[in-house]
């Protein structure tokens, strides 16, 4: 199955018909596909999360319908039969607007703000929250061989308590980035390095730290900041929230 077969039986995998298909060799099929590809496993998680946020959102905005039903039923009680179809149409329309003004501000919420940032979020979740297999570099001189191809130094400091863990070369946005894991024992997050290029900033700077403006994106549960000097393209990920990612990147802002 290739991964062109994958994406066209997204929605049926997704909606749960494909497994219940008097097909099993083809679920299988898809199955093993997953299992073997990274990047239509990472499609496949990237789109059931944007369901789950649509559905949920859908879910949690109530409709208040008494009022409109007690009309209709006083329609019917007096054998107004054109009116109650203009209300039960009224209704309808109400719910479609609602409906749509849920799913609208969730999209909204969930607009990719940089490709950058999401391909960085996206990679932290892989390889630090899931803990998929990559081949790791431990210490900093075998670190500082590897930063030299995307024109980097290992920084030398890290915030207090925490101390670098790891690093190795990762691609985003068809970039060669160095990707820097950090850790305090309980909690890591990830810097990615790179000598500055045309990467663009996600949105409006939401502060400033050493004279550089900070930028923050969110993507599921993970949480970007974006700043560059004149040397560095630098992302901070991490899956504690906004605002550890803002007060990671004013501590990157003074020391890279």
């Amino acid at each position: 199955m290739t991964c062109k077969d994958v994406a066209d039986l997204q929605p049926l995998y997704l909606s749960g018909e494909l497994e219940r298909e008097m097909n099993p060799a083809r679920y299988s099929a898809f199955r093993v596909h997953l299992a073997t590809c990274e990047s239509c496993a990472r499609e496949i998680e990237r789109t059931a999360e944007i369901d789950r946020a649509l559905r949920d959102g859908v879910q949690a905005d109530q409709i208040e319908s008494v009022p409109l039903e007690h009309r209709v039923r006083l329609g019917i009680a007096a054998g107004r039969r054109p009116r109650m179809m203009m209300w039960m149409a009224a209704a309808a329309a109400m719910a479609a607007v609602v409906v749509m003004g849920v799913i609208g501000s969730q999209v909204l919420l969930m607009r990719p703000s940089s490709p950058l940032c999401n391909a960085a979020a996206d990679d932290h979740r892989a390889e630090v929250v899931r803990g998929e297999h990559r081949a790791w570099r431990t210490t900093t001189p075998e670190i500082q061989v590897l930063a030299e191809r995307p024109g980097v130094s290992v920084p030398l400091s890290a915030p207090p308590g925490y101390h670098l863990d790891r690093g190795r070369l990762c691609r985003l946005e068809g970039q060669v980035y160095l990707h820097l894991v950090y850790s305090n024992g309980a909690q890591e997050f990830s810097l990615f390095l790179r000598h500055r290029g045309a990467e663009l900033p996600p949105g409006a700077a939401k502060d400033s730290a050493n004279g550089r403006p900070l930028y923050t994106a969110d993507r599921g549960h993970e949480h970007v900041a974006f700043l560059q000097t004149d040397r560095l393209t630098a992302l901070i990920v991490t899956d504690q929230s906004s605002r550890t990612a803002l007060e990671l990147a004013r501590f990157a802002a003074s020391t890279l």
